[in-house]
């Protein structure tokens, strides 16, 4: 079934920033507590981490409403340009 939203646009913008931006720090927080983590980590791991669930959707666990391919597209097509 094909899906329409924003999360492929936002995954675009997220390989966008880190096209231009790759050395760049973010902050991370985690129990109230912050630091600094770098762009390709973060903003690599939340690619991996939607290619992982978007392969796992091609096998026996179907559905859930959300299209993981869509996210890997918009990030390597707007990221890769």
């Amino acid at each position: 079934m094909p899906l329409v939203g924003a999360s492929g646009a936002i995954a675009g913008l997220m390989g966008a920033y880190l096209a231009l931006f790759p050395r760049a720090q973010l902050y991370q927080v985690f129990l109230f507590i912050r630091w600094k983590v770098p762009a390709w980590l973060y903003v690599g791991g939340w690619a991996a981490l939607n290619l992982l669930l978007a392969l796992a959707e091609l096998g026996p666990l179907q559905g859930g409403g959300v299209s993981w391919w869509c996210h890997v597209g918009g990030f390597v097509a707007v990221g890769g340009a």
